[in-house]
């Protein structure tokens, strides 16, 4: 994230930046939780420069009581959703994951070539040729074989 916040400007004034960038990160909604770090950490959202010229109610103001019991049963909320939604983004990846690593599924007819490996550390390396084939599959006995 830095990264790309300094590249759009000097790559010298990195620690200038560093404060814009923490709060933009913070304040932002991550996809895996659906919550910004900084509710998950401080237990508030942070207040950006546009939202200070509000005025905000004076801390006499604020009922204390039921304050503390909304504020409890929003963090049991917010765990239980982010626990929620921490269990659909590892089930996604997971997805994700299983698709790329299954190898292709072949049939038969199908025309493969084989991969080989170099037979003698003095062969010429020049001629070396990695596959060999086209073959057909005229069988499978397993989908591991």
């Amino acid at each position: 994230f830095l990264q790309s916040f300094i590249r759009k400007s000097s790559a010298e004034l990195w620690d200038e930046v560093l404060p814009q960038c923490m709060l933009a990160y913070q304040t932002s909604v991550q996809k895996s939780t659906g919550f910004s770090p900084a509710i998950l950490l401080f237990r508030h959202e942070l207040r950006l420069p546009v939202e200070i010229q509000s005025p905000m109610l004076p801390y006499e103001e604020q009922e204390h009581v039921p304050y503390i019991r909304t504020l409890r049963n929003r963090l049991a909320d917010a765990s239980q959703l982010v626990n929620m939604n921490l269990r659909r983004a590892s089930a996604y990846q997971k997805d994700m994951y299983d698709r790329r690593v299954q190898g292709p599924a072949y049939t038969v007819r199908d025309r493969v070539w084989i991969r080989r490996s170099m037979t003698s550390i003095r062969s010429c390396s020049k001629f070396y040729q990695p596959r060999q084939g086209p073959f057909e599959i005229i069988l499978i006995r397993s989908p591991t074989t």
